[in-house]
């Protein structure tokens, strides 16, 4: 029997094998770029993120205790907690520390969003223990860094909504809103898919439900189908007011 022979009379072995290799190297490749790394996020490891100021990259807890302002610094918060980076069990954790230590009354905002079930959490939180919410031009933090023109985006706005009182601090921000859906990561690309209706809507509605101005909220969750997941549609200030996203403004 030649050289080859013999190699091919291996190959024949394994080939089922290899066919059973080749078969599911897709579902291997998509799990080690897109599940793998969401591993210590969904752990809650993940407590802050770096934010770039100027020409330095910071490291910043996703959940701290700030002063809330309008631009020129006539108008403040005291004491608020700003929840900052993406919402996800990292944020959680970092929320139930600081509420341990401190008398948290206003919770605000400078975030992309990110997980729906992690929002939910902290939006009833926010609804059964009376919090009220707020969006601030400024955020002066302990930690001697400034932020400003602040986004709410994503899950984002239905937390904000949860407030019992919700103030604006000016309008020098932004609230973006679109549909619900997840991002494939595959490494070398990455796209998002739009949730069906049903599955974009039914539990962020549920807790929108307990909202002070529950119509005005669902309507906006509706209103979001209608923008892409891999787009954001940012509110005015004349739409902010018609799905009353604050109460007082400032």
């Amino acid at each position: 029997m030649t050289r080859i022979s013999k190699i091919l009379s291996k190959c024949a072995k394994y080939k089922i094998l290899i066919l059973v290799l080749v078969l599911i190297s897709p579902l291997l490749f998509f799990a080690i770029f897109t599940y793998i790394p969401q591993i210590p996020r969904s752990l809650g490891l993940l407590q802050s993120e770096n934010v770039s100021v100027g020409n330095e990259i910071i490291s910043l807890d996703k959940a701290i205790i700030a002063k809330a302002c309008t631009e020129d610094g006539k108008t403040c918060i005291d004491d608020v907690l700003l929840l900052s980076g993406y919402i996800d069990e990292g944020m959680i954790k970092k929320i139930k520390l600081l509420a341990n230590e401190h008398q948290i009354n206003t919770i605000c905002f400078a975030t992309r969003g990110g997980s729906k079930e992690a929002a939910i959490q902290i939006g009833e939180w926010i609804n059964k223990t009376h919090k009220n919410t707020c969006m601030a031009e400024k955020y002066f933090t302990a930690v001697d860094l400034t932020l400003t023109s602040p986004l709410c985006a994503s899950a984002c706005p239905y937390v904000l909504a949860m407030g019992v009182e919700r103030t604006a601090l000016g309008s020098h921000f932004k609230i973006g809103i679109h549909s619900s859906g997840s991002t494939w990561d595959f490494g070398i690309f990455s796209f998002g898919i739009n949730s069906s209706r049903s599955d974009a809507t039914k539990d962020y509605k549920k807790m929108l439900e307990s909202s002070n101005n529950s119509s005005n909220h669902i309507q906006m969750l509706y209103d979001s189908l209608d923008t892409r997941f891999d787009s954001k549609r940012y509110l005015s200030s004349e739409e902010q007011k018609q799905y009353a996203l604050f109460t007082e403004y400032h």
